[in-house]
């Protein structure tokens, strides 16, 4: 894996994208503001993790993982430029607000002290995933692994949480939002140093 960089940003932003991105049947207004407001999206995820060193993109430009090291919860002041191009390019100011107020609120149920923070794996829609997959988690394992520190991610898919649980994640705390999605935060220690 590598880091994003200028060179590999359009394909780590697409991948995001399209890894996102419901099947439209027909072109609405609204769905094209829906696509570019994602969009924008995808590239704020993504800019906020390169500024961490954590946007990754798999060796073949298939697969993007954001993944880094943080020790605190709180959004970081250099958050809000992206976060302003978000509110400028379709988004809208009260759902950015309300955004960032979800983030914070995730973030409070996060455990404190150094972790690498698992926020996403995407990839391409056009590729059977698996050896892509493998390669990020291989790569999340060994960074936990030689930093010796846990790997920390929240899902919201039961589906997704049960893979994580096979991968050796465990649930520490869950939260139920006002919309009836459930939110699992989960920890997987990273494996002993031989």
């Amino acid at each position: 894996m590598q880091l994003v960089h200028q060179a590999n940003l359009f394909f780590a932003i697409k991948i995001m994208h399209e890894s996102f991105h419901l099947e439209q049947n027909q072109l609405s207004e609204e769905s094209v503001r829906y696509d570019q407001a994602l969009y924008h999206l995808c590239k704020y995820c993504v800019e906020t993790a390169r500024w961490r060193k954590g946007a990754l993109i798999t060796n073949d430009l298939e697969g993007v993982m954001l993944l880094y090291e943080t020790a605190q919860s709180e959004i970081a002041t250099r958050d809000f430029f992206p976060a302003a191009e978000l509110i400028k390019n379709g988004n809208g100011l009260l759902k950015a607000i309300d955004l960032m107020k979800h983030q914070q609120v995730v973030s409070e149920m996060r455990k404190k002290g150094r972790h690498l923070y698992l926020q996403l794996m995407a990839v391409s829609r056009r590729r059977n995933g698996l050896k892509t997959v493998l390669e990020m988690k291989e790569e999340a394992f060994r960074r936990s692994k030689i930093m010796q520190l846990p790997l920390l991610t929240e899902t919201s898919v039961l589906k997704n949480k049960k893979v994580y649980e096979r991968l050796g994640f465990t649930t520490y705390n869950q939260l139920e939002m006002e919309s009836g999605i459930t939110v699992w935060f989960m920890e997987r220690p990273p494996d002993p140093l031989n």
